[in-house]
């Protein structure tokens, strides 16, 4: 699970819900971790930040309570380091990620920006593609080409232009469940055979061992109007063949 917390650092109330509080596992920042131990706590412990995101791994399904004072994006902007970037999403309302990240799409300094279920390749002068959902309480990785910063949008300031396709959310011909694995990676697909022709919202998916990991849904890319399939595959191996 992507976990991040809107709430500020000196008011700020975290619970799980449940019959069982012992269900977290493992928790890893992009520079700290800790290890749950039951009736303890996590060990090493660290302090969570309100820009940045983090990796949860549970035992059990639970529900994760915040509480606190909610952080406003203008009193909040974002270092970005040249590299990779874990950020939190501090606007009180879902966008996409092109309305959310407009100030540094201006500047051209993105490179590629990753949430658990999408992902968008940057291209200068026009922004992500494929574009996906930045949504509350949600994490993401960006990776910058330069050092920046990033002061999300204001409530009320865009109209909600979230009718996004999402696999995650359709009605997937497989079964998959993209939150039990750790690691996934990114590939832009088209397909060229005579026998076959695809059409918009035609579904692919990828397996490994009769185990399907990813699937991806034919959006015509409004950059080169081609027919692609933007594909996110998953693994619990860093490196899988």
């Amino acid at each position: 699970n992507s976990i991040f917390s809107q709430f500020l650092e000196d008011d700020w109330q975290c619970d799980y819900g449940g019959d069982d509080t012992n269900c977290p596992y493992y928790i890893k920042s992009q520079d700290a971790y800790g290890i749950y131990y039951a009736g303890f706590g996590f060990y090493p412990e660290f302090t969570m930040d309100v820009t940045s995101f983090y990796k949860l791994q549970m035992n059990a399904e639970s529900e994760l309570w915040y509480g606190g004072t909610i952080a406003e994006p203008e009193s909040n902007p974002i270092s970005l380091n040249t590299g990779w970037n874990w950020i939190g999403y501090l606007s009180s309302e879902t966008l996409s990620i092109n309305t959310a990240l407009a100030g540094i799409i201006a500047n051209n300094s993105p490179a590629y920006a990753k949430s658990q279920s999408g992902f968008g390749i940057f291209y200068e002068d026009f922004g992500f593609y494929p574009e996906f959902n930045m949504d509350v309480n949600g994490g993401y990785m960006l990776e910058m080409n330069s050092e920046d910063i990033l002061t999300f949008p204001s409530s009320g300031l865009y109209s909600n232009d979230s009718n996004l396709p999402n696999p995650m959310n359709s009605q997937s011909l497989w079964s998959f469940n993209h939150k039990e694995y750790e690691f996934s990676a990114s590939t832009t697909l088209e397909i060229d055979m005579k026998h076959l022709q695809t059409s918009e919202n035609d579904q692919i998916a990828v397996f490994y061992e009769d185990e399907c990991v990813g699937i991806a849904i034919a959006d015509i890319c409004p950059i080169n109007n081609r027919m692609l399939f933007s594909l996110l595959y998953y693994s619990n191996q860093e490196e899988a063949e």
